[in-house]
């Protein structure tokens, strides 16, 4: 009888020793579940919402009529009507601000200058009989505007919008007749414009941008020696087209 219970008490302290070795091991390695892991690191997405302000570079194409109305108070007395399209050069800058309302859909708010200078001569005085010596120029130089701007994001970093708003033109027309003299008149005209471009956010700060648009400055009714008895009176009806692409810093 001793002897069974002795093997018994055996077995179980070579059981008991395995077992807690069994166990120390276990506890010497640290569970799948319990072994941290880092979070993955995503970049922000983009944001089209903030001020920037570019430099524009592209060509302005007019569409200018002039139209002879009277001359020496009477009816016109030569060419009537002539066109005086001349394209230019034409560089600026812009400023603006953007909101992205939604996560594909952008609207803002833009104001923009630029300088040309296209000029075009005729050599006659639209509405008068033409002699040797005459002319008539007409010159477009500084155009401006303020417009709005609705977009629509193709993907995070494309944009695709229309603008439209408030525009202004730098006219300039001068008259020559022989015997007569020269004058030269000038006026801002107040208009409209409609466009679209397309707009990539090429890093976090920098947004390159092409765009077209249409301007429409209706009708100048300028007078050329009123008061001399040769009062000459003409209209001017200018539009023009602006092709340019631009490069913005956004803040």
């Amino acid at each position: 009888m001793k002897r069974v219970l002795l093997a018994g008490v055996g077995v179980l302290a070579i059981t008991a020793s395995l077992t807690s070795a069994a166990l120390a091991a276990d506890l010497g390695r640290r569970p799948e579940a319990l072994v941290y892991k880092a979070a993955p690191v995503y970049a922000p997405a983009f944001s089209w919402t903030g001020l920037y302000i570019g430099g524009s570079l592209g060509g302005r194409w007019p569409a200018i009529d002039v139209t002879g109305v009277s001359f020496a108070g009477g009816a016109p007395t030569g060419n009537v009507s002539s066109s005086f399209d001349s394209a230019t050069g034409r560089f600026g800058g812009y400023v603006g601000y953007n909101w992205q309302v939604a996560p594909n859909w952008l609207i803002g708010i833009e104001a923009d200058l630029a300088w040309g200078d296209g000029s075009d001569t005729q050599a006659f005085v639209p509405g008068v009989a033409a002699v040797a010596g005459d002319s008539f120029t007409v010159k477009h130089r500084w155009d401006g505007s303020v417009r709005g701007r609705l977009g629509l994001l193709a993907t995070p970093t494309w944009l695709l919008y229309a603008t439209g708003g408030i525009a202004w033109q730098d006219l300039e027309a001068s008259a020559n007749l022989t015997g007569i003299g020269a004058q030269t008149n000038s006026d801002t005209r107040t208009g409209w414009t409609v466009g679209a471009g397309v707009e990539a956010a090429l890093t976090a700060n920098w947004l390159a941008r092409a765009e077209y648009r249409f301007s429409d400055y209706d009708t100048w009714r300028s007078t050329f020696f009123g008061g001399t008895g040769f009062d000459t009176v003409v209209d001017v009806k200018a539009t023009t087209h602006t092709v340019y692409g631009g490069l913005a810093y956004k803040f």
